[in-house]
């Protein structure tokens, strides 16, 4: 058995145990899907099974969208400490150091206010996958 839905679903050290004993003692053949889902939803009823994969996927998505946004902060909040920078080296007499260093910034500007506005897109189609689970797991409950 590889293991990949028992990962997945954070089971409890009890359901791995017997998992494991059953797989050994079907001469290394995998468990079907919907053994292991039982197990994880403790239910034999297919809704509260698809339930247990569903609320894993909001779970993750959820996580993943916290760290775009995350991300997407950190980095406009380097833009804006970028931009102080800039403006604090503009104040000073030019030189060619000076004046590649303001061109290098101001590149990466662009690239970092880009970085920062896919991120907060990606965050937002998340949330938009986040809501569509959810709503499915409610209609599962219905």
């Amino acid at each position: 058995m590889d293991g990949r839905l028992f990962w997945r679903s954070g089971l409890s050290s009890m359901c791995h145990k017997n998992a494991t004993f059953f797989s050994s003692n079907m001469s290394n053949t995998q468990l079907p899907l919907f053994q292991e889902l039982a197990c994880v939803a403790d239910s034999r009823d297919i809704k509260d099974q698809l339930s247990v994969i569903f609320r894993r996927e909001v779970f993750e998505d959820s996580q993943k969208m916290r760290d775009y946004y995350r991300l997407s902060n950190e980095i406009t909040e380097a833009v804006r400490m970028r931009d102080e920078y800039m403006k604090e080296l503009q104040r000073i007499p030019r030189s060619d150091a000076v004046g590649k260093s303001v061109e290098i910034m101001r590149r990466m500007q662009v690239d970092d206010t880009e970085a920062a506005s896919r991120l907060m897109l990606m965050a937002a189609e998340m949330q938009i996958k986040v809501s569509e689970k959810n709503n499915f797991i409610a209609r599962l409950r219905l």
